[in-house]
């Protein structure tokens, strides 16, 4: 009987360090640890630690004024993916283990139209995006890109740059 305690106090602490190192954990997109700013972000509002500071932050709001969107739903969606680089767990989002993203991964491209998750899949992120933008006229848009991936600074439609919403997810 003395060893079933030593037994069940083992398999608890290997419980506890599978989940502490099983989950994922906050990392910036230039490898460091989301930090607590100096002063809140005035413009990517998040609360807590962050991977932006108040000068990315203006940054990031500049680059924002200068897609000159003007529908309401489309410029939240598009500030929404501009401040993901301030997101404590951005590492992930733009995935900087592979090779360097312009927006953060956003679709879940790999769902099937016929499986049970295609209902999810049709109110992802880049649904929205399309739904509330592919009509607008975006300059600098993030979505855009040349032949060769980088981002083409110009004026445009989603509905010019992809041949349709499938395309753009």
């Amino acid at each position: 009987m003395d060893g079933i305690p030593s037994v069940i106090f083992f398999f608890f602490c290997n419980i506890l360090l599978l989940t502490r190192y099983g989950s994922a954990y906050p990392l910036c997109t230039d490898s460091r640890s989301p930090f607590i700013p100096k002063s809140p972000l005035a413009f990517c509002q998040y609360s807590g630690r962050v991977c932006c500071n108040s000068t990315e932050d203006v940054e990031l709001q500049k680059q924002f004024k200068s897609l000159n969107v003007s529908g309401y739903g489309c410029a939240s969606l598009l500030k929404s993916t501009l401040c993901s680089r301030c997101d404590p767990f951005s590492a992930e989002l733009y995935r900087i283990g592979s090779a360097p993203r312009v927006v953060p991964v956003l679709c879940n491209s790999t769902v099937l139209a016929n499986s049970s998750q295609s209902q999810l899949a049709a109110t992802d992120f880049c649904s929205k995006v399309w739904d509330e933008c592919h009509n607008l006229s975006i300059s600098n848009s993030p979505f855009t890109k040349d032949k060769a991936g980088s981002v083409v600074n110009s004026s445009s439609r989603l509905t010019e740059l992809w041949e349709s919403k499938g395309f753009f997810l």
